[in-house]
């Protein structure tokens, strides 16, 4: 298993070299494949949401529906409406280590809106150059699309969200309202 030694000392070292390879794009790219989801992924998708609804605040206002997920990824990917990238372990499990999805919207404007929908990265790669190669690619995707904007929702109650809006910040974005919310 990855990070698994015998001696402490080696342990440690691994631990060093594996946060500074990983603090890089390539180096995040060398360990993690990436590719757009595939109906095949619904499943993995599945449990995946189901354990960042868990470890957010969602589950004080919602009950997880397994079969609503797995109908909804199933129709958006299948489509594919509502695009999602993977990033995978280049290992032999494969497990998923992040989600980006977002969608295009036309309703009134000549050029396409990008909306993010899901930017979701596992908690050990959280202090990783992923964050930043995921909106790298959001922002080639979207170009690639002919958007001409971004909205990119960050949900302040999460802890991450103070880092991730520091990073969206350095790529430029700016802040344009809130969100705000009541439990019914």
């Amino acid at each position: 298993m990855l990070g698994q030694t015998t001696t402490t000392a080696s342990a440690g070292s691994f631990t060093r070299r594996r946060r500074a390879l990983l603090a890089t794009i390539p180096g995040v790219q060398q360990r993690v494949r990436f590719r757009m989801a595939k109906v095949e992924d619904v499943p993995a998708l599945t449990r995946v949401f189901r354990s960042y609804y868990e470890t957010s605040d969602w589950q004080y206002f919602l009950e997880f529906d397994e079969e609503n997920c797995i109908r909804y990824l199933e129709t958006v990917i299948g489509t594919p409406i509502v695009p999602h990238m993977i990033g995978e372990e280049r290992t032999p499990e494969s497990d998923i280590v992040s989600v980006l999805s977002y969608q295009l919207i036309q309703d009134f404007s000549k050029k396409p809106i990008a909306i993010g929908h899901t930017l979701w990265i596992r908690k050990d790669y959280h202090p990783t150059a992923l964050a930043r190669h995921l909106i790298d690619t959001f922002l080639d995707l979207a170009r690639g699309d002919g958007a001409s904007v971004i909205h990119l929702p960050v949900m302040s109650n999460l802890p991450e969200a103070r880092s991730l809006k520091n990073l969206l910040r350095k790529k430029d974005f700016h802040e344009m309202g809130f969100v705000m919310r009541k439990g019914l």
